[in-house]
């Protein structure tokens, strides 16, 4: 038996709500890393922000998409319960 198939609906929602509370952090420090970058007079400095910026979103989206597919694992199990 694999841990998600241990986990109720419950428990799920709320790990989907942990992960969407890092994905906001990871779109927080994209907005920062932007706001350091605009604030620098170096181009190499700049570049090098947006970089870590794109790298800070595309965790957040992957973040983000495993906390979509948990609630609709948890969708499931609620519906199979009852």
């Amino acid at each position: 038996m694999s841990l998600l198939d241990k986990c109720s609906g419950e428990q799920l929602v709320l790990l989907a709500g942990r992960l969407r509370g890092i994905a906001a952090q990871k779109t927080s420090a994209a907005k920062a890393s932007v706001t350091l970058g605009q604030m620098s007079d170096d181009v190499f400095d700049t570049k090098s922000a947006l970089q870590t910026a794109r790298s800070f979103i595309d965790d957040s989206n992957d973040v983000t998409l495993a906390a979509d597919l948990l609630v609709e694992l948890a969708e499931a199990k609620r519906a199979e319960t009852s």
